[in-house]
């Protein structure tokens, strides 16, 4: 696993680096991905070539078509499998939060059905020689790739419009006495719904309108359409609302170790990630970077000071010092688990007093008054 460089037209027009030289970096790093996936090795290519916060997907990039192309030919040369493209589609409630709700999905895999070079390129390709594919079959190939992601993309021209379609799709399994219950659930009521608008189902179309109108009082609120049912906003259970009384009492439980052992991971985590400028959605790319590494290069400080104050302080203990020492970073572990389950309880709460409150607002008879007309209308 590693990542391999590519240098961009814009770091090039920087002066990062000159023409020949960019074109030599990128050939070589296309032609070492090229091997590693016509050997089998899993690959994760991103052909937008770049994260965003659109409702929809961006221009595809050819780069990652043109390593793949190469690799089928190396494969088909070697006598090795032919590699697949499998589409992926990654969908969270709000990518930038911290513990957002998410779900993979993995679409049909792709087949390139032989190889697209020359038998003279492949040649090229076996000797080491970075060698482009035709430009058409290239083409082709990254629209076939955006054919099968933009379904599995929300691809809305708005989020207020993705959101529109969620409180559609929950508003119509209430309408079904059923209830979303996961997040995958969510994402495919919500695209079921946008497919049957554009096949010109114009009921649903209609409804938009006042779902829209719903969504935006619930977004607001912080809530969506798990707030609703079918009077309107639901009154949250006991167990919501109480949940912030098994959250203080984890968060308190866990805090001393916690904080010594993740303290300053957490706070890297946090500051970096507030203040990085690549955009929201790099935000929860901090978080993850600093609970991965921070075990390999956080954890080592606090293991090291405790174990010298318990050889300093406790002499006649010293023989269980190896013990204290391993069993450190399983008490780090045991007590950042439990500190993430205070902040899921402390969440659910959260939403809890936020329905709550907006039952005690105005809006609550609109948003009460919009479930009841799409109920009535989808019967």
């Amino acid at each position: 696993s590693g990542a391999q460089p590519v240098l961009r037209q814009a770091e090039l027009a920087r002066g990062g680096a000159s023409s020949e030289a960019g074109s030599r970096i990128n050939s070589k790093t296309m032609l070492t991905l090229a091997e590693c996936i016509a050997h089998g090795h899993g690959t994760a290519l991103f052909p937008e070539g770049t994260s965003h916060e659109d409702s929809k997907m961006r221009r595809l990039r050819t780069g990652p078509v043109r390593s793949v192309i190469a690799a089928n030919s190396i494969a088909h040369e070697k006598g090795l499998p032919e590699p697949h493209l499998l589409p992926v589609g990654l969908h969270y409630r709000t990518s930038w939060h911290f513990r957002t709700d998410a779900w993979f999905e993995y679409g049909t895999p792709i087949s390139l059905e032989g190889a697209l070079h020359s038998p003279e390129n492949r040649a090229r390709l076996m000797d080491g020689e970075w060698v482009e594919a035709p430009p058409n079959q290239v083409n082709q190939l990254r629209d076939k790739v955006r054919e099968r992601l933009a379904p599995m993309t929300p691809d809305a021209s708005t989020w207020e419009e993705n959101r529109s379609w969620h409180i559609l799709g929950h508003i119509r399994a209430i309408g079904e006495g059923q209830k979303l219950a996961t997040w995958r659930e969510e994402v495919q009521a919500a695209r079921n719904i946008r497919d049957e608008i554009r096949d010109g189902n114009q009921m649903l179309e209609k409804l938009q309108k006042n779902a829209d109108k719903i969504a935006n009082k619930l977004h607001t609120a912080g809530l969506d359409g798990r707030a609703l049912n079918k009077g309107g906003l639901r009154k949250p259970r006991t167990s919501e609302v109480f949940a912030i009384i098994p959250a203080i009492l984890l968060a308190i439980i866990s805090a001393p170790i916690t904080l010594i052992g993740s303290g300053l991971m957490i706070m890297l985590g946090k500051v970096l990630g507030d203040r990085t400028d690549e955009g929201l959605d790099a935000r929860t790319t901090y978080h993850l970077l600093a609970s991965m590494l921070g075990p390999l290069l956080i954890w080592p400080i606090p293991i090291i000071i405790l174990s010298l104050a318990f050889w300093i302080n406790m002499p006649e203990l010293r023989e269980w010092l190896p013990l204290f020492a391993i069993s450190l970073p399983i008490m780090f572990h045991i007590s950042n688990k439990v500190a993430l389950h205070a902040w899921d309880l402390h969440v659910i709460s959260r939403d809890a007093r936020r329905i709550n409150r907006l039952r005690g607002h105005d809006d609550a008879k609109l948003i009460a008054e919009g479930v009841t007309d799409i109920l009535v209308a989808l019967k």
